[in-house]
């Protein structure tokens, strides 16, 4: 096509058209015109016998706004107008910049004025909800999908946000379950709606999970509700469980006046020693020395390590050294629960549970390459584990 020629074309029938006519009545006019040149010049090089052949309606959308176009044919049916491809194109590079902002974690407000500074137009939050929907189809569908039957570990930990429920908001949580691979990667489980962290929600999380394939892995760890072990026994019999070190620490931590944390932070570190190689006897005699030291100062240290509780926060020395840093505490699943908070400390507040699993899930995508890579010394991991699941099995 002769450009030059054309453009000049273009800009005279700008020129003739009606000054006061909408926006949408001069975009028709312009794409319109547009294709009708683009079909001249392909019968110019098309076969003698081939001519135009009048016009079909199509419903077109740019700008976000709908209209009609009259599109330009062939008697052979072969002339396909390059504009409609750029308006496709570029109806579907507006929905992505729409998406990706809210990956970002950019709000709905803050999407729109982008928006209208980049495109012209603003939308609105109804506007935005829609288009972003399409996360909300992937997330359901990610959220059935089968699951593999064995995980070395699977870290539980629940985050809180303001959502709306009739006409108040209120915190809640949503429980988060990653899991921790053979190979040494790691794969997000699934996302739970579990408004008090009751143990009915929490046994709802583990069913789910066993029930989209997981058969037993060889640990849980979690921190939450008091009886959570009798629940991780009953849906997974065979599996360990570890109640969080670092959460215990930093409840103490936080009943005891400022001049006495650092030694009791460095007593406790002491105490759950996860490098050296001990027996639960002998972490249990440096807890019991702990207790004595500190309980006539705070009589509520010895009532907080209950015999019955205290098993459980040494499951990880019935592991190998080399692993016992990974399985002592849920740091590696809070370390995503915290990008998430982050996404919902500009929110003031969720309008339903929906738009908090598209904002969820958006961290998930956005996170995924981050959880793909393996533990150091993998191999050797790898091989003490499948030595405990023999073991387990047998």
């Amino acid at each position: 096509m002769k450009y030059n020629h054309k453009l000049i074309e273009i800009q005279e029938h700008l020129l003739r058209m009606d000054p006061d006519s909408n926006l949408s009545d001069i975009l028709i006019d312009i794409l319109e015109k547009i294709m009708k040149l683009e079909r001249e010049e392909f019968l110019k090089d098309s076969n003698k016998h081939n001519k135009g052949n009048g016009y079909y309606q199509r419903l077109a959308k740019l700008l976000n706004r709908k209209f009609t176009l009259s599109i330009p044919r062939d008697r052979d049916g072969l002339f396909k107008p390059l504009i409609i491809e750029i308006i496709k194109n570029y109806q579907k590079n507006y929905y992505e910049t729409i998406k990706q902002l809210y990956l970002k974690g950019f709000t709905h407000n803050d999407i729109s004025d982008i928006m209208n500074e980049i495109y012209g137009n603003s939308l609105s939050s109804g506007a935005i909800s829609n288009i972003t929907n399409g996360l909300l189809e992937e997330f359901n569908a990610w959220q059935k999908r089968e699951l593999e039957d064995e995980y070395v570990a699977i870290y539980i930990d629940t985050i809180y946000c303001k959502l709306r429920r009739g006409e108040s908001y209120e915190n809640e949580g949503f429980t988060i379950a990653l899991g921790l691979k053979y190979d040494g990667t790691r794969e997000i489980l699934g996302v739970y709606s579990t408004p008090n962290e009751s143990i009915y929600c929490w046994e709802d999380v583990l069913d789910d999970i066993k029930k989209r394939g997981v058969k037993s892995p060889l640990l849980i760890v979690a921190d939450g509700i008091n009886g959570f072990e009798n629940i991780v026994n009953k849906v997974f019999p065979k599996a360990k469980f570890q109640k969080c070190v670092v959460h215990k620490k930093r409840n103490i931590l936080k009943r005891v006046r400022s001049q006495d944390k650092q030694y009791i932070a460095e007593d406790l570190k002491e105490v759950f020693n996860v490098h050296k190689e001990d027996t639960k006897e002998e972490a249990k005699e440096r807890l019991e020395k702990f207790i004595r030291k500190w309980e006539k100062k705070y009589k509520f240290i010895r009532s907080t390590f209950r015999e019955e509780v205290v098993e459980y926060y040494l499951t990880y020395l019935d592991f190998p050294l080399i692993i016992r840093s990974m399985i002592y505490t849920t740091n590696r699943i809070e370390r995503f629960n915290n990008t998430i908070r982050k996404k919902l400390k500009v929110r003031r507040g969720l309008p339903n549970e929906e738009a908090v699993y598209k904002l969820i899930f958006a961290g998930i995508m956005e996170m995924e390459e981050k959880y793909s890579y393996k533990i150091s010394q993998v191999q050797r991991v790898y091989n003490e584990l499948l030595k405990i699941l023999e073991k387990m099995y047998n």
